[in-house]
């Protein structure tokens, strides 16, 4: 585990970032950018991979997306507390 996972936090510029899921994401960035960043170059990289393969775009269906990551979706009609949620 890398000393920015064993963090309790991480600040870059105004915001605090605490949860596991946003220091590993920073970790696979090597320390550097903003998360809301990061997320929004892997969400178009993701996109651009999805027209290489011949999507033809929006409106979408996340579990398509989800498979170009290996991820497997499995919809639930039970209270979460959000829109979508990954365990592992």
């Amino acid at each position: 585990m890398s000393a920015q996972s064993q963090a309790r936090y991480v600040k870059i510029g105004r915001r605090v970032w605490s949860h596991k899921s946003v220091l590993a994401l920073l970790d696979n960035a090597h320390g550097t950018g903003d998360p809301e960043e990061l997320i929004r170059d892997c969400a178009r990289r993701l996109v651009a991979q999805a027209l290489a393969l011949r999507w033809a775009g929006p409106p979408y269906d996340p579990k398509i997306l989800a498979g170009l990551r290996d991820i497997a979706v499995e919809p639930t009609d039970d209270e979460i507390g959000a829109e979508a949620r990954i365990t592992g």
